[in-house]
C-alpha cells in the first residue's frame, strides 16, 4: 500500500506541476488523441474548456501536413539537432502563430510506450519582430541599391558632362590653335609658335587628365562590355602606369554581371587592387573573379607585409590606414554583400568581395559551381 501510496503522490506532484506551468502542455496517448491540455495551454490556443480537445488528434494543431501526432514533433525536432524546434500551429478559429515545441515520450513502469507528452512556448511576439526586423532590413537594403543606382547614374552623368562641354572645347581649342600655328609657319613666322605649342602641350594634358577622371567615374568598357572587361582594362593600364606584377584569373562561364552592381564592383575592387599596390611593394598581386552558387566572387591576394584585419573594425572614418576597405566593406554590408579579410603581419593579404548579385527575389538557388578560373 505504501509504495501505491508514493506513486499516487508523485503523480499528483507531477499532474500540479502541470497545471501550474506558464507553457502550455499536452499529453496525448499512443494514437495521438490528445489526454490532458493543462490551463496554459488553453489559454494559449484560446480553448474554453479541456473537453473541446481533449480525444482529438494532435495533429490539428500543426499547420504542417508532415506533422500528423507527437512522435512527428520529436523527430522534426531530432532532425535539427536542437531540443526544441519552431513550429507554426493553429488556434481554435483556425489563426496560426508560432511556437517553439518539445516533446518526449512517456512510458509505464514496465517500459511500455504510453504516450507522449509535448510543451508548446508562444513565441508570436518574438517572431514578430524579428519580422518587422527582416522588413526594416529589406528596406534598408532597397534604399541602398537605389541610393547606389542613383550614384551611378550621377556618375555616368557627370562624366558625359565633362566629355561633352569641357573635353571638346578644349579639343576644339587645340584644333585652332593648331591652325594659328599653321599659318604662322606658313608666312615664315615659325619662331613665333613656341608659345603656342606649349599651349597646345598643355591643353592636351587637360584633355588626358578630363578623359582619366571620366575612366575614374564610368570606365567606358564596364557598360558596353561587362565587369570582366573593364577588370582587364584596369589590369592593363595599372600595369603600365605603375609596373605592377599583376595576374588575373577570370572564370570563363560568369554570367553578364547586373547593372546595378557593376559600378560599386569595379570601384571596390580597384580599391582592393590600389590598397596592395601601396603596400605589396614589388611583389606579385593576384586578381581572380569567379561565381560561387549565386554570389560573384572577386579575390585580390598581394605578398605584402600584411596588416591586423582588427585595424578595419576600429576606424571612425578618419581617413586613417585602412579607411578605404573600411567604405568597400560598409557599402557590401548595404547591399547584402560582405567582404572577407585574410591577412596577418608579415604574412600578405587575401581579401574576397561576396556579392548576392545573381539572387533573385533575395532568395538563393543552389547552382553549379564553373570550372576553374583561367589566368591571363
Amino acid at each position: 500500500m505504501r509504495e501505491r501510496d508514493r506513486w499516487e503522490t508523485e503523480a499528483k506532484k507531477a499532474y500540479d506541476a502541470l497545471n501550474s506551468s506558464v507553457n502550455g502542455v499536452i499529453i496525448t496517448d499512443k494514437e495521438g488523441r490528445i489526454t490532458y491540455a493543462n490551463p496554459a495551454f488553453l489559454s494559449m490556443f484560446e480553448y474554453t474548456d479541456a473537453s473541446h480537445i481533449l480525444g482529438r488528434d494532435a495533429d490539428l494543431l500543426f499547420v504542417r501536413d508532415d506533422i500528423r501526432d507527437i512522435s512527428d514533433v520529436s523527430d522534426a525536432i531530432e532532425e535539427s539537432g536542437q531540443k526544441t524546434r519552431e513550429f507554426a500551429v493553429k488556434r481554435k478559429d483556425g489563426s496560426s502563430f508560432f511556437v517553439e515545441a518539445s516533446s518526449s515520450d512517456i512510458h509505464g513502469r514496465d517500459g511500455h510506450l504510453l504516450g507522449a507528452m509535448a510543451s508548446f512556448v508562444d513565441i508570436s511576439k518574438r517572431k514578430k519582430k524579428e519580422q518587422e526586423a527582416e522588413q526594416y532590413q529589406t528596406r534598408l537594403r532597397v534604399a541602398a541599391k537605389r541610393a547606389e543606382e542613383a550614384e551611378e547614374r550621377e556618375r555616368r552623368r557627370i562624366s558625359a558632362f565633362i566629355h561633352d562641354t569641357i573635353v571638346q572645347s578644349l579639343s576644339l581649342s587645340n584644333i585652332k590653335l593648331g591652325a594659328v600655328g599653321s599659318a604662322l609657319e606658313a608666312v615664315g613666322a615659325a619662331s613665333k609658335t613656341t608659345e603656342l605649342t606649349s599651349a597646345r602641350e598643355l591643353i592636351a594634358d587637360g584633355i588626358r587628365q578630363c578623359r582619366l577622371v571620366m575612366s575614374e567615374l564610368t570606365p567606358s568598357l564596364l557598360y558596353e562590355v561587362g565587369l570582366i572587361a573593364a577588370l582587364k582594362g584596369l589590369v592593363a593600364a595599372l600595369r603600365e602606369q605603375h609596373g605592377a606584377v599583376l595576374s588575373f584569373e577570370e572564370d570563363e562561364n560568369l554570367e553578364p554581371v547586373p547593372k546595378p552592381w557593376l559600378g560599386m564592383l569595379y570601384r571596390s575592387t580597384r580599391e582592393l587592387l590600389m590598397n596592395a599596390l601601396k603596400h605589396a611593394s614589388d611583389g606579385e598581386i593576384q586578381l581572380a573573379v569567379s561565381r560561387q552558387r549565386d554570389h560573384v566572387c572577386i579575390e585580390v591576394k598581394d605578398e605584402g607585409p600584411g596588416f591586423d584585419p582588427a585595424i578595419i573594425d576600429q576606424l571612425q572614418g578618419d581617413g586613417s590606414h585602412g579607411f578605404g576597405l573600411f567604405s568597400v566593406r560598409e557599402r557590401l554590408r548595404d547591399l547584402r554583400g560582405r567582404l572577407d579579410i585574410h591577412s596577418k603581419q608579415g604574412d600578405g593579404a587575401t581579401i574576397r568581395i561576396v556579392a548576392p548579385v545573381f539572387v533573385q527575389g533575395g532568395e538563393s538557388s543552389p547552382s553549379e559551381r564553373p570550372p576553374a578560373p583561367k589566368r591571363t
